[in-house]
């Protein structure tokens, strides 16, 4: 997120004036609350195996704009369907129901959310940890 220049690692609060890492998905976007699906270290080292991660900064930044939706989603049952992504043109669909979320790719695969890495609360949204990266294509 650094290289592709949405997290701003030194963030200064206005009112309090504290120091802290923000992602910059709300100046972005436009968007004012959305879900992240973060996949963990052991998914992301797997992919840079795979060949996954793009190298190619365009390619990079439309990998993590995938892994955004402009949307709060927790896994309480409430909301689901298909969400369009920070990428332009490119959806998930999520299944929920209460403490199980599941999230499918462009490409089919199905990525289960794990309760206890799930619904980290963020400034203007919700972060879940996911134990495989999503693919857009």
């Amino acid at each position: 997120m650094i290289e592709v220049n949405m997290l701003d690692t030194a963030y200064v609060e206005p009112i309090t004036k504290n120091k802290y890492p923000n992602i910059k998905i709300t100046e972005a976007s436009g968007a004012f609350y959305w879900t992240a699906f973060i996949p963990d270290n052991a998914a992301m080292a797997k992919a840079r195996t795979d060949g996954i991660i793009p190298t190619d900064a365009a390619d990079l930044l439309s990998f993590v704009d995938y892994h955004f939706i402009q949307k709060t989603i927790f896994d309480d049952g409430v909301l689901n369907g298909r969400f369009e992504t920070l990428l332009a043109g490119a959806s998930l669909d999520i299944a929920n129901s209460v403490n199980n979320l599941q999230i499918t790719d462009a490409s089919g695969q199905v990525v289960s959310v794990n309760h206890g890495d799930a619904d980290h609360v963020v400034r203007r949204g919700v972060v879940h940890k996911i134990t495989s990266v999503l693919n857009y294509e």
